[in-house]
C-alpha cells in the first residue's frame, strides 16, 4: 500500500464521518426550529473564554421571557471574536417551550455555523480521499 492509498484510506472515511455528523447536527437544528417558541431577548453580558493560544472568544449571555412570563438568562454555546453582539442589543430568541433553558439566538451563526463547518470539512476530506483514490487506481 503506497502513501496515496493510505491518505485516501484515511481521508475518505474521515470526510464521510464529518459529513454524517454535519447532517446529524443539521437535522437537530431543524427539529429544534420546528418545535421552538420565539421570544424577544436582550444581550446582557458576555462570557469570555481564552483558549490555549491566548485567543479570546466572547459568548453572548441573553435574557428573555417565556410565554408563561418567566425570565431566563442563558449563555450561548457559540462564541466569536470580535463579539457578534453588543450589550443591550435586542435579539430574536428560539427556545424549547418544554425546556426554556434550551434557547438560542435566532441568527445564522448561532444556529447553522456548526453544520456548515462540518459539511465543508467533511466534503473537503471526502473529495480529497476520492480524488486520491481515483488517482491511485488510474496510476496502477
Amino acid at each position: 500500500m503506497n502513501a496515496l492509498s493510505i491518505v485516501a484510506a484515511i481521508s475518505l472515511p474521515v470526510g464521510l464521518g464529518l459529513g454524517s455528523l454535519g447532517f446529524f447536527v443539521y437535522r437537530r437544528v431543524c427539529r429544534f426550529r420546528r418545535s421552538a417558541a420565539s421570544a424577544e431577548g436582550t444581550v446582557v453580558d458576555f462570557r469570555e473564554n481564552v483558549d490555549d493560544d491566548g485567543d479570546t472568544s466572547y459568548y453572548p449571555i441573553f435574557r428573555f421571557q417565556d410565554t408563561a412570563g418567566q425570565e431566563h438568562q442563558i449563555c450561548s454555546d457559540v462564541g466569536s471574536n470580535p463579539p457578534g453582539f453588543k450589550k443591550g442589543y435586542l435579539v430574536s430568541i428560539l427556545y424549547d417551550p418544554n425546556n426554556p433553558a434550551n434557547a438560542r439566538i435566532d441568527t445564522f451563526s448561532q444556529l447553522w455555523l456548526g453544520p456548515v463547518i462540518l459539511f465543508a470539512l467533511g466534503g473537503t476530506f471526502a473529495l480529497l480521499g476520492l480524488v486520491l483514490l481515483l488517482a491511485d487506481i488510474s496510476g496502477k
